[in-house]
């Protein structure tokens, strides 16, 4: 985004999209912060702001989850890191015999790298992986119905 900005301008720029992005204590402040950046700069540089909200329900995600978890989850290295790792890990091993191992061998990866990083997943991976259980067991019976009909 900030490739559409001139470069003696960039200070400027970047101080009110930390107000968006690290200044916010909630969405709905994060989005106020937003509102004001787009009217302050859409006329003057169009498409920097253009850029910036093509993608922002995505790039704001991060304010639905806990806050102790926004430090993390802002900057994507550590997630783009433990990304390269599974990704890695499951390259080596090429056809997984059941859906379950290869969840099991994800899950234990994201645990293992969450303890070395720090990170707290207690509740989040809790949740998400009950989620995506419930999400699999759903579609499976949706599988077997269809199935039956056809």
């Amino acid at each position: 985004m900030l490739a559409a900005v001139p470069k003696e301008r960039h200070d400027e720029v970047r101080a009110d999209l930390n107000l968006i992005f690290y200044g916010a204590t909630s969405l709905e402040q994060a989005k106020a912060h937003l509102e004001t950046f787009r009217k302050q700069y859409s006329k003057i540089y169009p498409t920097a702001v253009e850029c910036l909200m093509r993608d922002i329900d995505q790039v704001l995600m991060f304010y639905l989850l806990p806050a102790f978890h926004w430090k993390r989850i802002r900057t994507s290295n550590c997630l783009e890191r433990m990304n390269q790792e599974i990704k890695r890990r499951l390259r080596v091993i090429g056809r997984h015999p059941s859906e379950e191992g290869c969840l099991a061998l994800v899950y234990k990866i994201t645990q293992n790298y969450s303890d070395r990083r720090k990170f707290k997943v207690d509740d989040l991976t809790n949740k998400l992986w009950t989620r995506l259980r419930e999400e699999k067991e759903s579609m499976l019976r949706q599988v077997k119905i269809e199935g039956k009909a056809a």
